[in-house]
């Protein structure tokens, strides 16, 4: 399961979804998209993205800009977590 803290503009995703096997996993590769996509935003703008396999940690800086970034991958990321309940939880 890809557990998913949200707190302010900072993200915490820890897990694999395991809806597959590795590599044809669309679960994964869908959170994994959306996440790694914030975390170079993040970065380029000046704020923290650190992924690894299974792990990552994301805090945006406080600007309107990243608030809105911030808002649309975590729609997305509630999305599939919508369509993938028993595989993305949120805390």
């Amino acid at each position: 399961m890809i557990k998913i803290k949200i707190d302010n503009l900072s993200l915490t995703v820890m897990g694999h979804a395991d809806y597959a096997e590795h590599g044809k996993d669309i679960v994964c590769a869908g959170v994994s998209s959306l996440v790694n996509t914030l975390a170079l935003y993040a970065v380029e703008k000046g704020g923290r993205g650190e992924v690894s396999p299974g792990y990552a940690e994301i805090d945006c800086p406080r600007t309107k800009e990243s608030e809105e970034v911030f808002e649309c991958i975590v729609n997305g990321l509630r999305g599939i977590g919508s369509a993938y309940p028993e595989r993305v939880w949120f805390t």
